[in-house]
């Protein structure tokens, strides 16, 4: 948890706090949101985190970075099968591999050259695989996993807990 202020009246955390904040921001260091739509060839399901390649199936999955900073991809593949590969897509068309991977479990870490970069996760050619608890962070070194939360904001109300902030002009939307 990082603690902002000198009374410690904001904290940023994917927990929520026990100390008494005032504010609370819910957050990961996970970057990558998983999702079960993504651009593919041939066939995968996506389910409890989890993404089941059948052989020779491809997917990317899209991520916003920081162009400088250095970022790890890191995951959990259930039979080494799988390539995965942290690429980018520069503006004269072509591809920029930060790094590959056909370990069980491996971290790929690169600084970005772009403001996105693109996660390929493919198959084997004669089994299935399974990748699982997949990060991007922005790290110079692997962290352990944590879930992606979407950044929420909420802030104590009178009996002590915790609301959800929402910003009026949002809502109206």
């Amino acid at each position: 948890a990082e603690v902002i202020g000198e009374e410690a009246r904001v904290v940023i955390s994917p927990t929520e706090p026990t100390t008494g904040e005032e504010v609370w921001i819910q957050t990961s260091s996970n970057l990558l949101k998983p999702t079960s739509k993504s651009a593919t060839s041939g066939d995968y399901t996506f389910s409890n985190n989890k993404y089941k390649l059948t052989s020779g199936s491809t997917i990317y999955l899209i991520a916003k970075i920081k162009v400088g900073k250095q970022y790890t991809l890191s995951y959990k593949n259930n039979n080494g099968f799988a390539s995965i590969r942290a690429n980018d897509y520069n503006n004269g068309g072509s591809w920029i591999e930060y790094g590959r991977a056909t370990t069980t479990n491996g971290a790929i870490t690169f600084t970005a050259n772009t403001d996105t970069v693109i996660i390929q996760f493919q198959g084997g050619t004669a089994n299935s695989s399974t990748i699982e608890e997949v990060m991007l962070a922005q790290s110079s070194t692997e962290i352990p996993y944590e879930p992606y939360l979407d950044k929420k904001i909420y802030t104590k109300n009178d009996n002590g807990g915790y609301e959800e902030f929402y910003n009026e002009e949002e809502l109206n939307r």
